[in-house]
């Protein structure tokens, strides 16, 4: 899994949405890593590395399904 930057935006901008993790809505941590892209449109998946949870970088935007 790769640290990195999607689309021009930091990762350490995201933080994990699953509110049983210890790092539930924490920026910066460090703990949010690229697991992969998927879809027409490269949509990257992330995944927390403190609760192992995945999730769309869309997820809580208008964008996400």
């Amino acid at each position: 899994m790769l640290r990195a930057r999607r689309n021009g935006r930091n990762l350490d901008e995201f933080f994990c949405p699953n509110e049983a993790c210890s790092d539930y809505r924490k920026k910066g941590k460090g703990n949010i890593v690229l697991k992969e892209h998927y879809g027409k449109q490269n949509t990257a998946l992330l995944r927390c590395k403190t609760c192992k949870k995945t999730f769309s970088e869309k997820r809580g935007t208008p964008f996400f399904r």
